[in-house]
């Protein structure tokens, strides 16, 4: 448990835990990701904040699924499916993407 902190930064690893709520209504989700830092934020609300980013160009992939990984503060990995308890979709109305200067 006390090594994962240290592997989670050298790894990069940011992560911020959503309620649950939030999937059953409609939200808005912001990405800032600029040059030297990237915020999370729902509804203008920041849940995360970083200055580990990646220095090359990325791309965007959204998509629902069921499957997870995960890696614990004591270092296990695991990986699973969720069972679907009723019908999921995603809703996306708009995106915008900007180029940084």
């Amino acid at each position: 448990r006390a090594l994962w902190p240290i592997g989670q930064r050298a790894l990069g690893v940011s992560e911020a835990a959503l309620d649950a709520h939030l999937l059953l209504e409609r939200h808005t989700y912001t990405l800032d990701w600029q040059t030297n830092r990237a915020i999370f934020s729902v509804d203008d609300a920041i849940v995360m904040r970083t200055e580990r980013i990646p220095n090359k160009p990325l791309g965007f992939i959204a998509w629902v699924d069921n499957q997870y990984a995960i890696v614990t503060p004591q270092g296990q990995f695991s990986f699973g499916i969720s069972p679907i308890q009723r019908r999921q979709s995603l809703i996306i109305e708009q995106i915008e993407l900007q180029k940084s200067h």
